[in-house]
């Protein structure tokens, strides 16, 4: 709780920067998402919020990937033509001409962390197995129809921890190498990504992370920068906001209105949230968010020693945050890291008061059972 309070000063003092525009959206974005982490976790009743957590997780899950698998019978055109969506935005095609699904959301990233999220709760929730099977069954679907390459890789990682938690080590570890190399084949590979299409080979893809070095290498090309930051909202999605006319304009908004895009010269994407709070508030801020993500996961693996649902549940949101967040600024990206974080920290909670219970329900072994040298209770 300290470190979310300190790292939510940081950003409120911005020491590197000012208090204008691009404070006030940058800040914004990590203010409530690590709150929302704080009322998941701090919630007074954690394993009643927690089952209803459960239930909205799959429940939303489930319709996503309904609407996902929907856009797919509609096709690309249908969505255009029919229903006014914006190709280039919500509608987008891999290299091979799929669609790649998006459920009710504005783009097929937030869509398939979602339902990924939900099928990690799938799977370790208290269900019963017919349920769980189904459930696991279609949200994978759910994440497949994306064609996102990092939370189809996550998808088998999250599998393999299941395995490894009823014991199935040597499948749980062929199934994480596994992951690696279908990881690296889908980095190398141009087919999922059509502006790659005539422009690089599968290995210069693969070395530049999908171009994601030459972004980064903005903000660790000066020096000066890393220890204090160069301001938060100078890059990524501060800046971008601040920068939308569409965002700050007054009116309504018309959905048949596409928003001035950001100058070239605004980096309005930077694809880590790890660099983008380097950026934000320097070395101090990134060591308090590597502190706040290894509490996270030490509170989950007492959690699952202790055999609690709610741990795994727990340490596999964890997982999915900390490592989608390595490609992608989605701690504090809307909707999911604001749901991630939320579910992250009721899901501690629930797992902390099942440690409890389950210690109190133990069996108490007599003392004269263990130490030979007490006489035994009259």
């Amino acid at each position: 709780v300290l470190g979310v309070l300190a790292f939510i000063a940081l950003y409120a003092l911005n020491p590197a920067g000012d208090h204008g525009t691009d404070w006030a959206n940058g800040s914004r974005l990590v203010v409530e998402a690590f709150a929302l982490l704080l009322i998941g976790y701090l919630n007074p009743t954690p394993l009643r919020t927690w089952r209803w957590v459960v239930i909205a997780v799959l429940v939303v899950g489930v319709v996503e990937t309904v609407a996902g698998i929907a856009q797919q019978l509609i096709g690309v055109n249908g969505l255009v033509q029919n229903f006014g969506y914006v190709y280039g935005q919500q509608v987008r095609q891999v290299a091979g001409g799929a669609l790649r699904s998006f459920g009710t959301l504005d783009d097929p990233f937030n869509y398939a962390a979602l339902v990924l999220l939900g099928f990690i709760v799938a799977l370790h929730a208290r269900l019963s197995r017919a349920v769980k099977t189904a459930l696991a069954l279609i949200l994978t679907v759910g994440v497949v129809v994306s064609f996102d390459r990092t939370d189809i890789v996550l998808l088998i990682l999250a599998a393999a921890m299941w395995m490894a938690r009823r014991h199935l080590n040597v499948p749980a570890i062929a199934v994480v190498v596994g992951a690696l190399l279908v990881g690296a084949a889908y980095i190398g590979t141009n087919d999922l990504n059509p502006a790659a299409q005539g422009s690089s080979s599968a290995t210069s893809t693969l070395l530049s992370l999908n171009g994601r070095l030459d972004a980064w290498g903005t903000v660790l090309a000066d020096p000066g920068n890393l220890l204090g930051g160069a301001g938060v909202g100078v890059t990524g999605a501060g800046a971008a906001r601040s920068q939308v006319t569409g965002i700050l304009s007054t009116g309504h908004f018309q959905s048949s209105t596409n928003a001035p895009v950001a100058p070239s010269n605004v980096l309005a994407t930077l694809d880590s949230s790890y660099l983008a709070t380097l950026s934000d508030v320097g070395l101090i801020g990134l060591l308090l968010l590597l502190f706040i993500a290894g509490r996270m996961v030490v509170l989950a693996v007492r959690g699952c020693r202790t055999g609690a649902n709610a741990g795994w549940v727990a340490l596999g949101t964890a997982g999915l945050l900390l490592l989608d967040a390595t490609t992608r600024s989605s701690l504090t990206g809307f909707p999911f890291g604001y749901i991630g974080l939320y579910v992250l920290g009721a899901s501690l909670a629930a797992a902390q008061v099942e440690a409890v219970t389950a210690h109190v329900r133990a069996p108490v072994t007599p003392r004269s059972a263990s130490w030979p040298l007490t006489e035994p209770a009259t």
